[in-house]
C-alpha cells in the first residue's frame, strides 16, 4: 500500500479497492456479502489504525522539537482519523456483538485473515496508547517547567520593582502643616 492510498483511504470513507465492491453501512451478518463487507472494514480499520500509529510517530517528534503549531495541526489531522475509526467501529458493531457464533460461520481461510489484523489493529492500539502515555507526562513536564519560569519571572520582577525607582520612603501626601 502506498502512502498516497492510506491518505486516500483516511480521508474517503469507504473507499479503496476492497469497500469499492462494497456498499457502505453496518455489516448485517447473514446477509449477502456480509463476509466481503466485514473483510473491507476489518482492512479499512486497520489501515486507519496505520494512520494514527504513524501520526503518533510523528506527535513524538513534534513534542521533542516544541513545534507546538505543527503538533496542534497533526492533533487536529489526527482527530480526523480517531472519528474514522469511530464510524468504522460502528459499522461493525453488530458483528462484534455476536463475534463468537459469526466466527464459526466463516470458511477458514476468511476466519484467519480477519484474526490476523484484528491482532494487528489491538498491538497497534496499544503502541499507540502507551505513545499517548508518554507523550502526556512530556507535555505536563513540559507546561510544569513553564509553569515554574513564569512564576520566577513573576517573582523577579516583583523583586525588581521593589528595588527599582520609588522603592525608598515615600513622603507623605497630605500634611498638617498648622503644626
Amino acid at each position: 500500500m502506498t502512502a498516497r492510498q492510506t491518505h486516500h483511504d483516511t480521508h474517503t470513507p469507504g473507499v479503496g479497492p476492497a469497500a469499492a465492491a462494497v456498499a457502505p453501512g453496518p455489516v448485517h451478518p447473514g446477509e449477502p456479502g456480509w463476509e466481503d463487507r466485514l473483510m473491507a472494514l476489518v482492512s479499512r480499520l486497520s489501515r486507519l489504525c496505520a494512520d494514527l500509529d504513524a501520526m503518533s510517530n510523528r506527535q513524538s517528534a513534534l513534542i521533542a522539537s516544541d513545534e507546538v503549531d505543527a503538533l496542534l495541526d497533526l492533533l487536529r489531522e489526527r482527530q480526523g482519523v480517531v472519528d474514522s475509526i469511530a464510524a468504522v467501529a460502528g459499522e461493525l458493531d453488530p458483528v462484534v456483538r455476536g463475534w463468537d457464533a459469526l466466527c464459526a460461520t466463516l470458511d477458514a481461510t476468511t476466519r484467519d485473515r480477519v484474526r490476523e489484523q484484528l491482532d494487528e489493529i489491538e498491538a497497534m492500539g496499544r503502541r499507540i496508547g502507551e505513545r499517548d502515555a508518554e507523550h502526556r507526562r512530556t507535555l505536563e513536564t513540559q507546561r510544569n517547567a513553564l509553569a515554574d519560569r513564569i512564576a520566577g519571572v513573576g517573582r523577579a520582577r516583583a523583586a525588581m520593582n521593589a528595588y527599582g525607582p520609588g522603592s525608598g520612603p515615600r513622603s507623605p501626601r497630605y500634611q498638617d502643616r498648622e503644626g
